[in-house]
């Protein structure tokens, strides 16, 4: 990880910016508080929310409303 000011960050921004391509993390502090964050733009958040997806998906397989009509839920309450 990569810790910068702002000002060298407005000035050195190509640079930080490959940096992050090459699969570093920049902190930018302001006055030596991190106020932001510089990640790769295909983060391992991808993998979590893939991971995440698949598992309601397996869920929702082992699910079965049996004899209910998944209409008659819904409009259940309707008038």
């Amino acid at each position: 990880m990569v810790e910068v000011g702002i000002f060298e960050a407005k000035n050195h921004l190509s640079a930080l910016v490959e940096h992050v391509r090459g699969g570093q993390e920049v902190v930018i502090t302001r006055h030596g508080n991190p106020v932001a964050r510089l990640v790769p733009y295909k983060t391992e958040d991808e993998a979590r929310v893939r991971a995440a997806v698949d598992g309601l998906l397996a869920v929702r397989r082992g699910c079965r409303l049996g004899d209910t009509d998944w209409k008659a839920l819904r409009d259940a309450g309707r008038r």
